[in-house]
Formats: structure tokens, sequence, C-alpha cells
């Protein structure tokens, strides 16, 4: 195995954040960007891009337009574009903005693919509409139009890409953008004047999209299009059965699509004691005939029925072991109903709205082939769980059959239903984190395991209203570092929407089989100075997005100092909630111990809700020039709810005032759901088994788990680089250490290796060395992920392991 040649990344954001007057959609890759202004229907800017780092948004802006403009002739009669039309419409419920109309759908987002399109597009004269695609992977681009009729008929379709100002020469289109020669390249297509253009004869039937599909490649320096026609791509399964051959083929975007329907075939409620171990794994052949080396894009496909909430897919070696090459994964369960719900959009039998709904997977990857090779990898897709544990994963969450055109993403340990969800442009739930539900109770769904539990969501990072206006995030840009098994890490970079401060959030979660809970770090970096008449630094819960399940409340720290409240009884401490006011109350607890945590129990039994806990690990701040000890307020939300609710938040000591230029927070959260009762816990974990079934549903089991989740880690051999989650660089690929504290699983990191593949994990007691894969290892080599870090050209390897003393080496012969 060769090391993956780039490190490809891709990302979809909105410029000004989802709720800003700028309907400008931006979305790159490491060669290529794009602008579309969703609300206009256009292509504002696409093309190269010269900096093959992350960091350069605004090199998008000096990339030239490229115009759509397609003509259709029915009956003899032809049909210019007349415009584009919203979808549907949002609103804010804060009030600060108008109803906004939703033009656009993130299709798929990750690391490799970036797929986006643009529906209602309308003719002259016709009732027939169009949507235009605009895909981008590693190496090429995909352009697509389409149209849709409510009957049966015949069209022609005849597209012409305009590049203005743009001058024809062998088989590009050359126009100089931001100080660069701009080439664009169009598979089959010969270019006129300063554009292409292809017509094609198209039946449409009623309700289904058709049109033209165009492979482009923007460069700087005029290269032909990658070409991978020979190469030869065949897979075989391994499991659940042995040897069917998987179908194969060629998409019109260009790229390879091999089948993983009907392998292991289970919707979420099907997963039973006896089949939650069970992965799709099929062994990939890839011949390269070519005298040079091949980087070919690569697409998983699996349909109903699948367990989709939470699977996860790697690629491994012919021996199993995890490559680092990295697979995006993105996927869609949603339907819209044909009636309007409370919750989502409706649309008829026919609507256009309905491409892309349902349930599927996609997993996307690219394949360095080396020059005349044949290379044979082992495709796997773990489901409920990687090895004896509940697999962890992170996903982009296609919204088609839902609606909204926003970024939108799920993470989950097990395929049990969503553990967190994330809406980091605060499009529609109005803050960060979304639905979120415990783990490993019985279903509020006919009390079945491995199902769907309560909804006990809510949550989100820094915001603030200033000059009367809440301020959101704007140019969040997703970078999924790892997407699971063992440990999902994900990483949010932007800007707030007045520019005041820089954001950077990571949200780490970890293969298991305790509880569900999510590590979530945070950074503010203000570069200017700004009022502000509320601000908020981490909520669990939101002002927006709140239930009000538990009756009782408690505050406390690691020096044992703990105070107790009833929110909903009567008597002294109980929590006074306001009867007037948009913004509920400020209650400053004014407990600025280490360790400090919030806790919320006291919910009804039966609905699968569970309790949760807020556990501080760190938190550091210099504002205005001076050192701060965190504040914990309690505050009460009414603005989406129709009912009142309290959660905890960290804010700065001043409940208004002034943040000054070079202020800088930082911090890192464990938000964790569990269990209420002992008997509503039916997950194998002997930490939660082990704790007395009295304390479950009180103050003193926060206390427990509070103290259980501090961690200390020593390295006997490697540097601790960081505490949570762990990650420890290896001194000469060798890392041995002393973990003590977390829960029942903890997942460390190693970093700095120089290979993906011959390490071993071992356990030290009393002298004596225990092979972790002997304790967690099901099919073999299938307990650990690897990623590799393009940046240091070394691999990282990620273990979850409970307490105790290990030593990571090469395998011993």
């Amino acid at each position: 195995m060769t090391k993956p040649l780039y490190n490809d990344f891709g990302y979809t954001w909105w410029k000004n954040g989802y709720t800003g007057s700028d309907r400008t959609l931006y979305t790159r890759t490491r060669l290529f960007g794009a602008a579309l202004r969703c609300d206009r229907g256009t292509i504002e800017h696409f093309g190269a891009i010269v900096s093959q780092t992350d960091e350069d948004c605004s090199e998008i802006d000096c990339l030239p337009p490229l115009e759509v403009l397609p003509v259709i002739r029915k009956d003899g009669v032809e049909h210019s574009l007349a415009g584009i039309e919203p979808t549907e419409t949002y609103s804010s419920p804060f009030g600060q903005s108008a109803e906004a109309g939703v033009f656009n759908r993130i299709l798929e987002s990750g690391r490799i693919v970036q797929r986006n399109d643009l529906m209602f597009y309308r003719f002259d004269g016709t009732d027939i509409g169009g949507r235009m695609e605009l895909a981008l992977f590693p190496e090429h681009c995909a352009l697509s139009f389409e149209l849709f009729s409510p009957c049966d008929c015949t069209v022609r379709l005849t597209l012409s890409l305009r590049r203005p100002g743009a001058s024809a020469c062998e088989g590009s289109l050359i126009t100089r953008s931001g100080g660069k020669t701009q080439y664009l390249r169009a598979s089959g297509l010969e270019p006129c004047g300063d554009s292409f253009a292809v017509n094609s004869v198209l039946t449409l039937k009623a309700g289904v999209f058709n049109g033209i599909t165009v492979i482009l490649l923007p460069s700087l320096d005029g290269r032909p299009l990658p070409e991978t026609g020979m190469v030869q791509v065949s897979a075989e399964t391994l499991s659940p059965e042995k040897g069917i051959s998987r179908p194969v083929s060629k998409t019109a975007d260009g790229i390879i699509n091999i089948s993983q329907d009907n392998m292991f075939s289970c919707f979420g409620q099907d997963f039973n004691d006896g089949n939650i171990y069970t992965c799709d794994r099929m062994l990939l052949t890839l011949k390269n005939p070519y005298p040079y080396p091949v980087r070919l894009p690569v697409r998983f496909e699996k349909n109903p029925p699948l367990s989709i909430t939470g699977l996860c897919p790697m690629l491994l070696d012919e021996n199993g072991e995890p490559t680092g090459i990295p697979v995006q994964l993105t996927k869609n369960w949603h339907y819209f109903p044909l009636q309007q719900s409370e919750v989502s959009g409706h649309a008829s039998a026919i609507s256009p709205k309905r491409h892309f709904e349902g349930q599927w997977f996609h997993g996307y990857t690219v394949i360095d082939l080396p020059a005349g090779s044949v290379t044979r990898l082992i495709y796997a897709c773990s489901f409920a769980a990687w090895g004896k544990l509940f697999a962890a994963s992170h996903a982009q969450l296609c919204l088609a059959g839902w609606g909204g055109g926003q970024q939108w993403e799920t993470s989950a340990v097990g395929s049990f239903g969503e553990s967190f969800c994330y809406d980091i442009a605060r499009s529609w739930t109005w803050c960060c984190m979304g639905d979120i539900c415990p783990g490993f109770i019985y279903s509020r769904l006919e009390g079945r395991k491995y199902d769907w539990t309560g909804n006990i969501g809510g949550g989100d990072f820094l915001f603030y209203i200033s000059g009367g206006r809440r301020i959101g995030f704007a140019a969040m840009r997703t970078d999924f570092r790892s997407q699971g098994p063992c440990m999902t890490e994900v990483c949010y970079r932007g800007r707030t929407q007045d520019g005041a401060a820089e954001v950077r959030i990571e949200i780490f979660m970890g293969r298991t089989n305790d509880i569900v809970h999510a590590l979530h770090r945070f950074e503010y970096t203000f570069v200017r100075d700004v009022e502000y008449e509320r601000m908020s630094f981490y909520q669990m819960g939101s002002d927006s997005y709140n239930y009000d399940y538990w009756d009782h409340a408690c505050i406390g720290s690691e020096d044992g100092t703990v105070k107790k409240y009833t929110i909903k009884g009567e008597g002294e401490n109980k929590v006074d909630l306001p009867k007037d006011g948009e913004w509920g109350d400020y209650v400053d607890y004014g407990i600025t111990r280490p360790g400090m945590y919030f806790g919320l129990y006291g919910c009804e039994r039966g609905h699968a809700y569970g309790d949760k806990l807020m556990l501080i690990h760190q938190y550091d701040s210099v504002i205005n020039g001076a050192s701060r000890p965190p504040v914990m307020a309690v505050r009460t939300s009414n603005v989406m709810n129709r009912w009142r609710s309290v959660f905890p938040e960290l804010v700065p000591p001043e409940r208004s005032g002034r943040i000054e230029k070079g202020s800088h927070i930082s911090g890192c959260v464990d938000y964790i759901c569990l269990p209420a009762s002992a008997d509503e816990y039916y997950g194998g974990s002997s930490f939660i088994k082990d704790i007395p079934p009295e304390i479950f549903d009180t103050p003193e089991i926060f206390a427990r788990l509070s103290a259980a989740g501090r961690i200390e880690l020593t390295a006997q051999t490697g540097e601790v680089e960081r505490l949570y989650p762990p990650l420890i660089r290896a001194c000469g690929d060798t890392a041995e250490f002393t973990l003590r504290g977390g829960f029942a699983y903890t997942p460390v990191s190693i970093s700095g290796l120089s290979e993906y593949c011959g390490f071993e994990c071992l356990r030290t007691e009393n002298g004596t060395c225990i092979p972790v894969a002997a304790e967690q290892e099901v099919y073999g080599n299938d307990f650990w992920q690897c990623r590799f870090d393009a940046e240091s050209n070394t691999y990282i390897l990620t273990y979850n392991l409970p307490q105790g003393h290990y030593i990571i080496r090469k395998r011993q012969h």
C-alpha cells in the first residue's frame, strides 16, 4: 500500500451565514471552487484554485463566472429560461430578519465530494421546470441541468455554458481572472467562441428528472481531463456471504459506483443480540494498465433495506488493517409527507422536490493506483458495532425529503437513531445542536432494544445580542477529519456574522458500550471590540431548542460542593420562571471551581428520555486583558417551544457589557446523556451496571460520573499532546502510557506513526502483556481506526480503552 498522494478536503458553506441577507453558497475542494448565488440561480464564480490549503476562502471571489443557459424546444416552440423560484420559505423566531426563500439543497458534502443543486428554474411559456446540479470531485467537476414535467412529453434541451470574455484555444475556454489564467475543458465538447454547447432530445416522464451532464475540468495549466476508462474494477463479497460478485458501473458524473445493496439488509428495529456485530465486507480488485498513476474516484452505494443512522464505511488492506484512506460518509432517510406536517414540509406525489429523497447511503473515496499495478483492498462498512463495541459515526445528512437547504450533520453511537445533530449554521433550529437522543435505553417505540429513544436535544456555542440583533455564525466550514468508527473528529471553523470573533469548534464522539456523550471543544478569538446585551459561550439546551422533561437540577464541582434545585415543585428552592420577557431569566450561581457540572434529572418514566449532564473539563479565558474564571448561569427558554424550560450556560462575568479586541475564550465540555434508572438500561457496560440502582436519577450519579469523567494521562514513551480526548505522539513508532479515569472506554489516539499497519496494542497487568485484540475484535483487526495526517506525512491510530497501562508498538515476531 502507498500513502495517499494528496490531502483531499472539501467544504460547502454560506458566505454570510444561513440567516444572512446574501444568499451565496460557497463550495470548494483542494483544486476547485465555486460560488452559487442561490436566489438568482447563477454560478457567480467557478474555476481552479491556486492555494491547495483550506485557509483562503476569499480566492473564490476572484474566479470568473460560468453562465448556464438552457433552452428547451417543445412542439416546435422555443422556451428560454425565465428565472428561479424558491422551493419553500423560512423565517427566524427572533425577529431580526424577514421571511426568506430556499432555492438550493446541500445534497452531499465532505472531504471528497461537494454536490449542491438549485431548483425550480422556470421557462417562459411552459410548465416544464428545471434543476441545476454542480458536483465538485477531487480531480474533476460535473454540471447537470435536468428538466421536470408534470406530464409525459418529449423535448429538445440545448445547454450552453458561457464564460464571458473567454477565448477558445486547444479545446479550452481561456480567461484572465484574479491575475491568473483560467482554463476550462468539457468532456467531449469543443468550445465555440466563449461557450460550450450540447443538445439532446429528452423523454420526460411525469415526476422524474432527465437531462444533460457535462464533465468539466477547470485548471491553471490547460491539462486534459483525467483518463480512467481502461481501469478495471471488480468487487466480491466477504461477509455476510462470501464469493458473490457485486455490480460495478461508471456514472454520468465520472465516478465508479459499487453497489452494496442486499448484503447486510437490516432496518434499525431489526437489530438483535445475534446480528449487532455484523458488517458488510467486500474484496476490491483494481487494475491500472496505464503507464502512469491514476486517481480513481469511487462511490459505494447502499439502498433499502439498510440500517442508515449509524453506519460507517472504511477501506482496509488485504489483511483487514485500516489504511487511513478516507471514505466520505453522506446519507439520507427523509421522505416528504403528502400533507403538511408540523415539523417539515410536504410535497405532491410527483413533486420535483422528491428528487434525492428517501433512504440511501453514499460512501465516496479516491484510490491512488500506481502505474501498471493491481491493487487489492477490503471495503468494510460497520452498522451497529465495530468489533465488540458500538461504533461511532458522524455524517453529513441530506435533507431532501425534509426541507431546507442547510448544512446538517448527525452523529451516532450504534445504529439505533440519532445521538447528536449539528446545525452549525443555525438554520432551522436557530442553535448549533438540534435533536439529541440517549443511547442503550429501551426505546420510545414499544420499549424495544436497539431503537430510537426520546429527543432531549438542544445546545449552542458562542452567540450574542448586539444592538438588539442576535449575531450568528458565517462562513462555517466543516472539516470531517474522521467520521468513525472508533472516534469521530470534526472541526468547524468560521466567524461571527459581524466579523468580531473567529470561531473554532471541535466535536468528538467515541466507540463504546456505556452511554452516549459528545466532547465539545471551543475557541473564540475576538478580533475587534463588540458591545453586547447578552452573550453565551456554551449552552446545554438553548434559547430556541429545549425541553422541560426534568423536575430537578443540581450544580456541583470536584470539591464536593452540590446545590440542588426543584424546577417545577413548590418551596424555597423553586426556580422562578419569568412570566414576561422573550429571553427568559438570568441567574448567576457563582460557581467558579474546577470540574463544574450541571445535571438535569427527574424525568417522566416510560418515554426513553434519560437525564443530562454538562461536565466542564477545561476552561480558559482572557477577557479585556484579564484572566477570568468560568461563570455558570441558569436560564429558561420560551422562544421556539411552547413551554418554559431550564438549561445551563457558560457566560461572561458581566451580563451585558463590552468584549475588547484580543479577548480569547476556550473550553472543553462533555455533553452526557444517561439513563434515568437502572432498569431502563440494556447496554452491556459493567461501568454502568455497577452503579447502585438507588443513585440513578439523583445528584449522586452526576457526582459519580463527573469524577469518573476526569482523565489522567502519563506517557512513559512518547509525549502527551492533548488530554481531552487523549492524544499521544509516539517516539520511534512506540507509545507507552498510563490512563486513569474516563468512562468504560476512552478513545486514545497515537500520532506520528510511520506506517498504517503492523502495530499491536497491549494492556499490561502484573507484568503480563494482554493483547487488546483478544478482548475487542470480531472479524480480526476490527477494533481500531487509522487516519493519514498529510501535514506531517504520518499516521494516527485510535483505540478505545478502559483505564490501565498500555503499549502501542510494532508487532514482535
